[in-house]
């Protein structure tokens, strides 16, 4: 079904657009098909925030937040699209000054499609790159809650052992409760997921790793005897920005899709 639907949306952007740009309407409706704006939580606000999805591109960039640090290397990178995982407008606008992000996407030309909860869940989305990266195997394993993924890892380790794997290959600090108890299942959920750290205790996992931990959150999983994770809102999220960047470009051959340079703007000091 996936080889059919590349051949289908490579069909139409060649039938379509065949020169040079493609509309922004053509991403927007592959980004539905692969993470559905409808399957976004209630508290969310994704989709097509800024622009016209009639409007044409060449280029997009893709980042995690766009902030003005983000608009301003869309802006020297030639790009007319940015593709982001927060969206950009969250709470309503009460103003929108000349500083503002929303004004200055506006002002240059910029169309936002922003990809959030929606993308989270999806197959291929947030939590299964962050399985992928982890070498978490979620095959076989009943996912009770669309929200987060359940895996296990290929061989039991101590949760500080593990947590040190995930520091490595994401480049990241990690807080852990319970550092010496064995794990191998383990739950995931990148960004803010903490919420669920109970009903993934109850459900048999070993471990959650997700981004913020709230500290009563700490105290009530370690009086749990459970292992709660932080690698970082930022950490555990952006690495699922390059993996869609590709899947972009694999549909899309004739457009260009590049990924942000810039990094988190909250830094850490050891």
């Amino acid at each position: 079904m996936r080889v059919c639907l590349i051949m289908i949306y490579t069909q139409i952007q060649f039938e379509d657009y065949g020169g040079e740009f493609m509309k922004i309407s053509t991403v927007y409706n592959y980004i539905d098909t692969i993470a559905p704006f409808c399957e976004q939580m209630a508290f969310d606000n994704a989709g097509l925030l800024v622009g016209d999805r009639n409007s044409e591109f060449n280029k997009a960039l893709l980042a995690l937040d766009i902030t003005p640090a983000v608009v301003a290397e869309a802006i020297e990178k030639g790009c007319e699209l940015i593709i982001s995982h927060h969206p950009v407008i969250f709470s309503p606008i009460k103003r929108c000054l000349s500083d503002s992000v929303p004004y200055l996407l506006a002002k240059h030309g910029l169309t936002a499609i922003c990809a959030h909860t929606n993308f989270d869940k999806s197959k291929g989305g947030v939590n299964d790159t962050l399985c992928k990266a982890l070498g978490i195997d979620c095959n076989g394993i009943e996912q009770v809650n669309q929200e987060y993924r359940v895996g296990v890892l290929p061989c039991a380790m101590p949760a500080c052992a593990f947590a040190k794997l995930v520091a490595e290959r994401l480049h990241t600090v990690v807080r852990l409760t319970c550092p010496e108890k064995t794990v191998q299942k383990v739950a995931v959920c990148g960004g803010a997921g903490s919420d669920y750290y109970e009903e993934a205790c109850a459900r048999g996992a070993d471990l959650l790793l997700t981004g913020e931990v709230k500290h009563h959150e700490f105290l009530a999983a370690d009086a749990l005897g459970f292992s709660i994770a932080a690698a970082g809102h930022f950490e555990t999220e952006v690495i699922a920005m390059p993996a869609l960047a590709e899947k972009l470009r694999v549909v899309f051959p004739q457009s260009e899709f590049i990924v942000s340079e810039i990094g988190n703007p909250v830094a850490t000091v050891v």
